[in-house]
């Protein structure tokens, strides 16, 4: 009885199976780095944009509640109700301070005034906010500094007084010599440069009425 001839591979079909089959798996493996990679960038992000959300968040919560408050400096000098120097230009650094509202005693502990001194200042590559415990400051008041965002280029500020002003200068107040200064901007506009979304613009609407910041504002430019 005759068996017949049984076909087996060659040496070249095996080599090509297992060629096809390494292009097959490296290619899985990079789709799948490629979508592990693509996760965790767009987790990342998210997780990014959140940070910048809640530090615009804090910003716009503080400049809501700005009131008309100057306080003391430790020399008996009145500093303004809202300060913000030429950031950037004859060494001062960029930042804005100003008194809050809203300040409430949780402890109930201590009487002290429902008002609170903060300021927010780019410190290399990071927005801090500044809070102070007491209003008008003792000779050795420091405040606590508080980082809220990183990854920061630059940081401009620019502000507008309301009313039919279309200046938007770069400091405040608009009368720096003025001795009891209770002026607050209508707006504040900033703009950070960021290292990873570019530059961001963020225009603050302060709770003061628009009327009342023209009046206030403009009297002091006569």
């Amino acid at each position: 009885m005759r068996h017949g001839r049984q076909a087996g591979f060659t040496l070249l079909e095996v080599m090509l199976a297992v060629a096809l089959f390494a292009l097959v798996a490296v290619g899985a493996i990079t789709a799948m780095n490629q979508a592990v990679d693509s996760q965790q960038i767009l987790f990342e992000n998210e997780e990014r944009l959140t940070q910048l959300q809640k530090a615009l968040f804090r910003i716009e919560r503080d400049l809501l509640q700005a009131a008309p408050r100057p306080i003391v400096d430790p020399f008996g000098a009145h500093l303004p109700a809202f300060q913000a120097p030429d950031g950037g230009k004859d060494g001062y650094p960029v930042y804005m301070e100003f008194t809050r509202s809203g300040w409430d005693d949780l402890t109930g502990r201590m009487p002290r005034s429902n008002m609170q001194r903060v300021a927010y200042r780019l410190n290399e590559d990071k927005l801090e906010k500044l809070v102070w415990l007491q209003l008008d400051r003792a000779a050795d008041a420091e405040p606590q500094a508080r980082e809220i965002l990183i990854g920061i280029k630059s940081m401009e500020l620019r502000f507008w007084a309301g009313g039919e002003d279309k200046d938007w200068p770069e400091a405040w107040p608009i009368d720096p010599l003025a001795e009891y200064d209770t002026s607050l901007p209508y707006v504040v506009e900033m703009v950070l440069d960021t290292e990873d979304m570019g530059k961001i613009r963020r225009l603050f609407r302060l709770s003061i009425e628009p009327e009342q910041a023209a009046s206030e504002n403009n009297g002091r430019l006569r």
